[in-house]
């Protein structure tokens, strides 16, 4: 028995160090907030233009993954919208709708995963997953043509609707408690607005959009 146990040691050690290196990796709490830009896409651009949001996030590490909870809104303002007024096949005539007010907010709250990449000089470039709940809310003004019978009230929509997404960024030490931020992701809410067929508004089906991001981590523990 004795003979054995320097061997059982020898065994045991290395889990023992993986042990103590994720135990000591899970108290690196961090906190922290970035900024983004909101550029819609699909069904979406063709209602809103280019908007802006921002997020607060409370993270933990073990080793190269990592893992965080985060709250972030935005709201994106009303794009270039045109109403086809003489439908043809070779050359439509349409018509701005400089009238028609449109604005789309959202705040929510999400899950995310970040999986390290491996250090390149002093930056670590990442995935990063997260999955949440977004409440939306849609708003289409009122509009009035008096050169013609179009008179619409206006509509407004809201909604408690998943939200996924996926990226990549670079983390930068700043020092020993600071990082920067830099990345890009893709979010795809699952939300419904509706058409206004009178005035060329399809319905949008999902809420898509790109968010390159800048921002800032403090780390507390470790």
């Amino acid at each position: 028995m004795r003979r054995f146990l320097p061997l059982a040691l020898l065994l045991t050690a290395p889990l023992a160090a993986r042990a103590q290196e994720a135990a000591t990796a899970v108290r690196d709490y961090t906190v922290g907030a970035s900024g983004f830009a909101a550029l819609p896409t699909a069904g979406l651009a063709d209602r809103f233009g280019v908007g802006a949001g921002g997020a607060v996030r409370f993270g933990w590490g073990m080793g190269a993954v990592r893992y965080g909870v985060s709250v972030e809104a935005a709201a994106l303002p009303k794009g270039s919208v045109r109403m086809l007024t003489e439908p043809d096949q070779n050359r439509p005539a349409t018509v701005d709708l400089d009238r028609l007010e449109l604005s789309f907010s959202t705040v929510g709250a999400a899950f995310s995963v970040e999986r390290g990449l491996g250090r390149i000089g002093p930056a670590e470039p990442y995935l990063t997953a997260s999955a949440g709940l977004a409440r939306w809310r849609g708003v289409r003004g009122a509009y009035a043509d008096s050169t013609s019978t179009l008179d619409l009230p206006e509509l407004s929509q809201t909604g408690t609707s998943g939200r996924f997404s996926a990226g990549a960024g670079v983390l930068v030490p700043l020092g020993d408690r600071f990082s920067l931020t830099v990345g890009a992701e893709y979010a795809v809410t699952m939300g419904e607005l509706w058409p206004t067929l009178s005035l060329g508004l399809d319905n949008v089906s999902t809420f898509q959009m790109v968010t390159p991001r800048l921002g800032l981590r403090y780390r507390i523990g470790g």
